[in-house]
């Protein structure tokens, strides 16, 4: 029996037609669970020059608290995705959650750096099911009518990551940064409200393709850490066999399995990978600033961890306040061009963060704007790869969207360090606004056919 990619319009039948969540509540549970995702990098972020002086670290190896969940989150979303197509999303999501808070309590006992950032990539590979698979449930619970609003509210809550910062800051100061650490465990709490959302689908995962799976997971984390080739030889040359092996594993997988991992209509599709690698750039830019910004703020302004959270705390805001705004946008604008809108503003935060590296009222407004750009732009991504996709592969599409998207994340925290300790942190996050700049036209050079779906 050839097993298929469940569309999430399919899974709208299989879930119980007497329970119809309002787009309100849904969007708001999966948005708190983003916001956990979320937390678990914005507060760590504010510890992590504690973390370098404790354990006596480079700036490079101390932002891999960051980018090992980022590397990890990425890596395992696809896995996420893929075993939700087959099975539906309520016992992913629940091995997810579960998952999260079993790597925050590693990372919270850690006795050295190297257990430390296992843990962290725990963290990560748990925190990997909620953006994936949040899309997933709101596509199979919600209307078409209902999905946007739904999205944006779960986007926008993730920005009150920005708010993690001083949340961060006030119990390193009370508890130390072991208890900033472990503020993911709380991901359990959620385990109940998020599996009355989800949904089971008829099937099995007898069809799985492990060795794709394997292999995409293995490119995700070979990308990442080929790209610490120059900085760290040792750690490049694992980065690059892990690449290789990965493709290998993702070509045999094709040619054994009964259902490849990822289909190969979907990666033969342009606009999958021009959407992908679009949104790429937001991530780049957001987890680049968590990074930055505490430096900057500890190394060169002096101030403190409270002094950071209460700077980047009007972010959070404007993350909540961005729903409303999306909804006024999406009324008025095309998908394509709120897209543009999101991608271009990350880009503006990146050129002023560049601009006013000695400025904290500049690198407030630059954690403003691209908080912004993370809950509008995400959520008019997603939703124009839904409408450039047919129904039975939308699962496999935004498995392929969340790897790329996430995997951007890594790889601005590597231009980040790379360039920062070759040359400035202003130079990095320059070099990186070009990346969301470039972004923004080839979202617009979009055809009309593609972002209506009349080419599918």
């Amino acid at each position: 029996m050839s097993i298929q990619h469940v569309s999430p319009t399919s899974h709208a039948s299989v879930a119980s037609a007497a329970d119809s969540p309002s787009p309100e509540r849904v969007g708001t549970t999966l948005g708190v669970a983003y916001a956990i995702v979320a937390l678990a990098s914005s507060a760590a972020a504010v510890v992590v020059p504690t973390i370098r002086d404790e354990f006596d670290l480079s700036l490079a190896t101390g932002a891999w608290v960051i980018t090992a969940f980022v590397v990890a989150l990425a890596a395992s979303a696809p896995i996420y995705g893929r075993t939700a197509d087959l099975i539906g999303p309520r016992l992913p999501i629940t091995v997810g959650l579960v998952v999260m808070a079993s790597g925050a309590a590693l990372s919270a006992v850690a006795p050295n750096p190297t257990m430390l950032l296992i843990g962290r990539g725990i963290v990560g590979a748990g925190a990997g099911a909620i953006p994936v698979l949040g899309p997933v449930i709101i596509a199979g619970r919600l209307t078409e009518e209902d999905r946007p609003h739904a999205l944006t509210r779960m986007s926008g809550l993730a920005a009150l990551s920005a708010g993690g910062l001083l949340l961060g800051a006030v119990i390193a100061d009370r508890s130390g940064w072991r208890a900033v650490l472990a503020l993911p465990a709380f991901s359990l709490l959620l385990i109940g409200p998020v599996r009355r959302l989800a949904y089971d689908v008829r099937g099995g995962l007898a069809g799985l393709d492990v060795a794709g799976a394997v292999g995409v997971s293995a490119i995700t984390v070979g990308v990442n850490l080929g790209l610490q080739l120059g900085a760290n030889p040792m750690i490049g040359v694992i980065g690059v066999v892990l690449f290789v092996s990965g493709i290998g594993a993702s070509i045999a997988g094709i040619r054994s399995a009964r259902a490849s991992f990822i289909p190969a209509s979907v990666l033969r599709r342009a606009a999958t990978w021009r959407i992908a690698v679009a949104g790429a750039s937001i991530p780049a830019g957001f987890f680049s600033l968590l990074v930055a910004v505490p430096a900057i703020f500890t190394e060169e302004l002096g101030a403190s961890r409270i002094a950071i959270g209460l700077w980047i705390l009007p972010a959070a805001a404007a993350g909540i306040l961005m729903t409303p705004v999306a909804k006024w946008l999406r009324t008025h604008l095309s998908a394509k061009h709120v897209a543009a809108l999101g991608l271009a503003t990350a880009s503006v935060a990146l050129s002023t963060a560049a601009i006013f590296t000695s400025s904290p009222i500049g690198l407030a407004g630059a954690f403003i704007l691209v908080s912004m750009s993370f809950s509008v732009g995400q959520a008019a991504l997603v939703g124009l790869l839904t409408t450039a996709t047919p129904p039975s592969e939308r699962g496999a599409a935004l498995a392929v969207f969340m790897v790329v998207f996430f995997l951007g994340g890594g790889i601005g925290g590597t231009i980040l360090t790379s360039i920062g300790e070759a040359a400035s942190l202003r130079a990095a996050i320059a070099v990186l606004a070009a990346l969301p700049a470039l972004a923004t036209l080839s979202i617009l050079s979009l055809s009309d056919k593609i972002v209506s779906g009349e080419s599918l």
